[in-house]
């Protein structure tokens, strides 16, 4: 997968909360053509949001 990683950070998808966002069309956008490797990314996608909304602070 690591030869996405030029693709990512030209379209500007270089932090992961602008990652953390991208979908299917996102992937489709940047190059990412193979089914098995959008299912495998948006996976990791939404594993990342799910550990970013466990570990943000709560604000008072």
């Amino acid at each position: 997968m690591g030869r996405y990683k030029e693709n990512f950070g030209n379209a500007g998808f270089a932090s992961f909360d602008l990652v953390a966002q991208m979908t299917a069309e996102d992937l489709l956008r940047i190059g990412v053509t193979l089914a098995g490797h959008q299912k495998k990314i948006l996976s990791s996608i939404q594993d990342m949001r799910l550990q970013m909304n466990q570990t943000l602070p709560v604000q008072v």
